[in-house]
């Protein structure tokens, strides 16, 4: 683990660490940011930064051949932190729109759904996604009201809700 000590001489506040592209190294990059807020205090800021983590980590696996992902948080502001995944992949990522069955294709809409702000940018042998996260305001800055993470692709109309629990139940009893 590499961190940087706060001081108003050496800048912020920065932890950054290379990992195997491999799905068991999310949960290491995921552990290792948790602890770096743990240690500045920032505890209200964990459970967010550990979703967008696990969701920039999951596309960097899934789209792109790199043998490592790089991961860095920077604190920012007394309440503000940068989070960082680096990858070999230049190509921009952009949030899909999945079929309402779909079992993946949203991380990036809870990425936008959960940061203050995010974005790419290309960097020397790949890219760098971003995103901002900020104590001290909306939880979840970008829903203003209910805003769907999913669409129906042929309507653009919110997927049907199941209506209640039984809906899921099994259509036939099951046998001992």
């Amino acid at each position: 683990m590499t961190t940087t000590a706060a001081s108003a001489s050496v800048g912020p506040q920065r932890y950054q660490e290379r990992y195997a592209a491999r799905p068991e190294a999310a949960r290491q990059a995921r552990r290792d940011i948790a602890q770096v807020l743990e240690s500045w205090g920032l505890f209200h800021l964990i459970e967010v930064a550990e979703q967008i983590v696990t969701e920039l980590f999951a596309n960097a696996l899934e789209h792109t051949d790199a043998a490592t992902i790089g991961t860095s948080i920077t604190q920012t502001g007394e309440e503000t932190v940068r989070i960082v995944v680096t990858d070999t992949s230049r190509a921009s990522p952009t949030p899909a729109g999945p079929s309402c069955d779909a079992e993946n294709g949203r991380g990036l809409l809870l990425v936008d759904a959960l940061a203050h702000d995010w974005g790419s940018e290309p960097v020397h042998g790949g890219k760098r996604v971003w995103a901002e996260l900020r104590g001290g305001g909306p939880l979840f800055p970008a829903l203003d009201g209910e805003i769907p993470l999913t669409t129906n692709q042929t309507t653009e109309e919110p997927c049907p809700r199941q209506s209640s629990p039984s809906a899921l139940a099994p259509s036939a009893p099951r046998t001992p």
